[in-house]
């Protein structure tokens, strides 16, 4: 057998798993063909502990914070970048009635527990935010410079001879009485990481995922911004790779392609004006495909049908969170034959 494992997909996904496999000293290859339109190319890395428009606590989020904290910090010393960014983020309310809602959550401790202790809120800026009635701290949030990750965790692939360049079609994979082979080399097992072509693969059904095209820009502001997120109409948050800020997202249930669009674009630009006065001059407009579920669940685990195969995905809108802790329990599951909850399984459908 020339290698244990092989990563199909080098996404966030993938370069969590991959990531896992050097941890556990796993031989393996990735097969990768750069696609610039997956949804971590148009992602702001940010992990959010209070989402939606009810302001939930994500479930698990401080053992989810725990984990790629750990992962991202020893990737930073792996790959000699800087990843983590704690950027606090500024919620802004528009009206009476959101803020009630949110000064309600406020009265329970274990919502405050994710805010600044500094602040009780605070009253924005009229000239800097002037549509906004009311304004909160949330401490415990950070961003992940994703493009970095992905980048320089493909450089070390490429040097380490671990990448393979290009497509994996199913119809090139034979199956072998000890594993299989694909493109002259030996495998043991196979993780599927393709993000939303899992949907092309015949492994899996069609209807698996309910992907979601989410579109953002990348530009600057002709003044300074404070160190942190701004939650307004739109997220804003530092774009440290490029020294510019992302602003997003525009997102999309039915669409006819991957790239940015015009009407995206417009979309963002007048949410902006109605979160801050300030200019702001668009670089690029970014786009990508996500692929999340019906029940917005990951899908991690064996493939019960073809034996040693394995899927690690719907990661939806919050992969950067995911990622470094379903790639450890994945591994685990493989490996140590550690048991993954019903709610993860491809099974559930």
């Amino acid at each position: 057998m020339d290698f244990e494992l092989l990563v199909v997909g080098q996404g966030i996904a993938g370069t969590m798993m991959a990531h896992e496999l050097d941890q556990m000293d796993v031989s393996y290859r990735v097969v990768d063909r750069g696609h610039q339109k997956a949804c971590t190319a148009a992602a702001a890395g940010i992990m959010n502990p209070i989402t939606g428009s009810r302001f939930t606590v994500a479930a698990e989020f401080s053992q989810l914070k725990e984990k790629a904290l750990q992962s991202y910090g020893r990737l930073e010393e792996k790959l000699g970048v800087k990843l983590i960014y704690p950027l606090p983020i500024e919620k802004l309310f528009y009206d009476e009635e959101q803020k009630a809602r949110w000064l309600k959550k406020r009265e329970d401790p274990n919502f405050r527990a994710f805010l600044s202790k500094d602040l009780n809120g605070f009253k924005p800026v009229s000239a800097v935010y002037p549509y906004c009635v009311y304004g909160d701290v949330i401490s415990e949030s950070l961003a992940i410079d994703l493009k970095t990750l992905i980048t320089a965790f493909r450089e070390k692939l490429t040097k380490q001879n671990q990448l393979i360049e290009g497509d994996f079609k199913m119809e090139e994979l034979i199956n072998r009485e000890t594993g299989f082979e694909w493109k002259g080399h030996q495998f043991e097992k196979i993780v599927f990481c393709q993000g939303v072509d899992l949907a092309n693969n015949p492994v899996f059904k069609s209807s698996l995922l309910k992907p979601s095209k989410g579109q953002a820009l990348i530009g600057k502001f002709s003044g300074e911004l404070p160190k942190k997120i701004i939650k307004g109409k739109v997220f804003i948050a530092p774009y440290p790779s490029e020294n510019l800020h992302w602003v997003g997202s525009w997102n999309q249930w039915q669409y006819s392609g991957s790239d940015a669009e015009d009407k995206g674009v417009e979309i963002i630009l007048k949410k902006l004006s109605e979160t801050i006065h300030m200019e702001f001059e668009t670089i690029k407009a970014v786009a990508g495909i996500r692929p999340a579920t019906k029940d917005r669940n990951p899908i991690i685990g064996s493939i019960p049908a073809y034996p040693g195969f394995y899927c690690f995905n719907g990661l939806g809108t919050k992969g950067t969170s995911l990622a470094p802790y379903w790639a450890e329990k994945l591994a685990g599951h493989i490996y140590y034959g550690l048991e993954l909850p019903d709610s993860v399984k491809l099974s559930r459908f």
